[in-house]
């Protein structure tokens, strides 16, 4: 290998190695070596992988020849902080993992990598890579559960957590979830709930004027004026006119 080589694997991007080419061959050569070697301590493939590139690629950032750092977090309350071997600035693009050690206690908590500056850990929208939101509530980082996070030049973004849009939906939501079970509505026609999971339109009714009525159970359902006025005991128009007949008689109005 030649000297002063860099490599894009390892948080943040490409790294000089910080050894001479021959010193990374021979360190590889015996990290390799001590891997196969059934007296091999743990100490001894540590310290081959340390001597590999200034990025400390595994011990403690690098695990199982991982291309991603993976870390547990420090810190109080929702101030996250950790320590990855190597890295000197926070570049876009860079990606993370890491295991908080308790749980967030803030929708906006935050991250401090190697003392580079506090940031907000942040989601996107699912309609968007260009917009960020804060956490659905204030412990959405669980503690000991991974998340993976990439930095986007201003926030730690939480990949895969990304916030639902309305707009962006691929099916309507359920009534149990809070939606309307329904992708369409037909215009103008009431709706009701009929069952406790879905939501149903009622139909025009067939004769104009007509009144909504309901029993002490089952759907709503329409009524015509005739049936309403039978129903609380009222005159038909046919009546109300014969009476009004009677009393323009009655009162010599009719020769």
């Amino acid at each position: 290998m030649d000297n002063n080589v860099t490599r894009a694997a390892g948080p943040g991007g490409k790294y000089l190695l910080t050894h001479t080419g021959e010193e990374v061959d021979a360190a590889v050569e015996g990290w390799q070596t001590a891997q196969a070697q059934a007296d091999a301590t743990a100490s001894d493939i540590a310290e081959g992988k340390k001597a590999i590139t200034s990025a400390g690629l595994v011990t403690g950032t690098m695990q199982a020849g991982a291309a991603i750092p993976i870390v547990t977090t420090a810190g109080t309350g929702s101030a996250f902080t950790a320590t990855i071997d190597g890295v000197t600035e926070l570049t876009v693009g860079m990606l993370i993992t890491i295991i908080p050690h308790r749980a967030s206690s803030s929708s906006t908590p935050t991250l401090n990598i190697n003392g580079l500056g506090a940031k907000e850990i942040r989601r996107r929208y699912s309609y968007t890579n260009s917009s960020a939101t804060t956490g659905y509530t204030s412990s959405w980082l669980s503690s000991g559960d991974p998340q993976l996070l990439q930095y986007d030049g201003t926030y730690w973004i939480a990949v895969g957590a990304n916030k639902p849009y309305t707009s962006d939906l691929s099916s309507s939501v359920s009534v149990s979830k809070g939606g309307t079970g329904k992708t369409s509505w037909s215009s103008y026609r009431l709706i009701y709930p009929s069952s406790t999971t879905a939501l149903t339109q009622l139909a025009f009714p067939t004769t104009a004027g007509s009144f909504l009525r309901q029993g002490t159970s089952g759907a709503p359902y329409w009524t015509t004026p005739d049936d309403v006025r039978e129903a609380i005991g009222a005159a038909s128009a046919e009546e109300v006119g014969n009476i009004s007949a009677l009393l323009d008689e009655i009162n010599g109005e009719v020769v």
